[in-house]
């Protein structure tokens, strides 16, 4: 715990499952109960100038700083613009109060090249790293600690021998430990833990549909339910529809059926039910979405679509990645363009399936179709609704004297994506669709827009 009293910041990296939110939540206890911190769970980054106390010490700890399934760049923005102030609360200098943040290792590493602030080689701990990656005698005492806790016995040994899922292995024995039918899968579920959850799922949505339907409704509201949310009735109909359950359940129906799930995969805090782990949500996601990807489409985060939904045939390395048929194309357009609407421009632009030739054409079919001036609206004028997804790191700029260095680099990026004007000292910014059209190479789109009302 000596390094934790040093820093102001500490940032836990891994991967999913590997322990990196138990890790920061176990020292920020540590520092409660010895030094008398207080801890601020936060969402995002300016709640720490809204619940900031400069007169006690505190510990701010926040999950997925930077995103879960990708970078998302608004948060990424949102870190950099408040960063001063947020440094002025953390006051550096005594190191009264502290910053303590996960943050998947994917998601870092596509975010590092830009210098992102408060992740400084000195405050980062890997979990994935040969030097902290959990030894044989540490995932020894993790089973043995949560086998004693839920009072079962189980060959301990024949589950250290298995290679597979050591980088998950917190969150493995968790669910192992607490979940009767996940330990009938036996050593099986720590080499292969997304096959063994999609099997139990399997039979969930067999046996007990209700059931099934408040797993699938917890994951289309974003991992977080609570009465006060079901308010979507369409979404609740096409849910009900899908998982055969007749009639619209009552509100309390649907909660009894989470709490059945509390310890395996649901948690409840605050009246709110969430997955236990990310890593679940996705499995539920992927399951539900391999069968009606019609309503992933519909309802889950631009974010999710952009990394967790892709076109049959894609390689991805991910086991559990939605794949849409053709037959789909048409749906996965009209989202991409309601996307760019709302302004998600990176999530729409940096999307693999643009790059797939068959549904570029199902997206350009679809933007001839469009009205003129809806589409001209959406692609060629400003949108100052874009600005929060554009980094404005002054740390960057001050790297510009290097016309060679990645900050640079990043540099000219943004203020072509920002569509840089100064008149006089005054700068002026006309974000536009277009302007990540020509970034990311989409020559076909391009084209299109060249001709576009000509």
């Amino acid at each position: 715990m000596g390094d934790s009293t040093r820093l102001s910041v500490l940032s836990s990296l891994g991967s999913p499952g590997s322990g990196k939110t138990a890790l920061i939540r176990h020292i920020a206890l540590q520092l409660e109960s010895e030094l008398l911190y207080q801890i601020v769970p936060i969402s995002k980054p300016e709640d720490i100038l809204n619940y900031g106390d400069l007169n006690r010490p505190q510990i701010f700890v926040i999950d997925d700083v930077l995103g879960v399934f990708d970078l998302e760049r608004n948060l990424l923005s949102d870190l950099e613009r408040h960063s001063e102030q947020i440094e002025n609360v953390l006051d550096k200098e005594s190191k009264r109060s502290k910053l303590f943040m996960s943050c998947r290792l994917a998601v870092y590493n596509e975010a590092k090249e830009l210098d992102v602030v408060f992740f400084e080689v000195d405050n980062i701990l890997n979990l994935d790293s040969k030097e902290h990656r959990l030894t044989t005698e540490d995932r020894k005492g993790i089973l043995e600690t949560h086998f004693k806790i839920a009072g079962i016995s189980y060959a301990i040994d024949s589950i250290l021998l298995q290679e597979k899922g050591v980088l998950m292995f917190p969150l493995l024995c968790q669910v192992f430990s607490s979940d009767k039918r996940i330990r009938e899968y036996g050593i099986e579920f720590f080499k292969y833990p997304n096959k063994c959850w999609i099997s139990d799922i399997d039979k969930i949505q067999k046996r007990n549909k209700l059931q099934y339907l408040s797993m699938v409704l917890c994951m289309l509201y974003n991992n977080g339910l609570s009465d006060k949310m079901l308010t979507n009735k369409r979404m609740l109909e096409n849910v009900c529809r899908s998982c055969k359950v007749e009639g619209t359940p009552q509100n309390w129906e649907i909660f009894e059926k989470l709490s059945h799930l509390k310890g395996t995969y649901i948690t409840e805090s605050d009246k709110k039910y969430t997955f236990i782990h990310d890593s679940i949500f996705e499995v539920v996601a992927y399951h539900y979405g391999q069968q009606f990807p019609d309503q992933i489409l519909e309802h889950m985060s631009s974010n999710f679509i952009a990394k967790r939904v892709v076109l049959k045939n894609t390689k991805t390395g991910n086991d559990i990645c939605i794949t849409l048929n053709k037959s789909y194309y048409e749906h996965l357009a009209k989202r991409l363009y309601a996307d760019v609407k709302r302004g998600k421009l990176h999530d729409v632009f940096l999307n693999k399936a643009l790059r797939d030739f068959d549904f570029k054409q199902q997206f350009l079919n679809l933007l001839t179709k469009a009205p003129y001036e809806d589409v001209k609206t959406s692609f060629l004028l400003p949108r100052e609704e874009c600005f929060k997804s554009i980094i404005l790191d002054s740390k960057i700029q001050s790297k510009k004297g290097d016309q060679d260095t990645i900050g640079q680099r990043e540099l000219d990026r943004q203020n072509l994506l920002l569509d840089l004007k100064c008149i006089g000292r005054k700068k002026i910014y006309g974000i536009r669709a277009i302007s990540f059209i020509i970034y990311y190479g989409h020559f076909d789109l391009l084209k299109f827009f060249y001709r576009f009302g000509g």
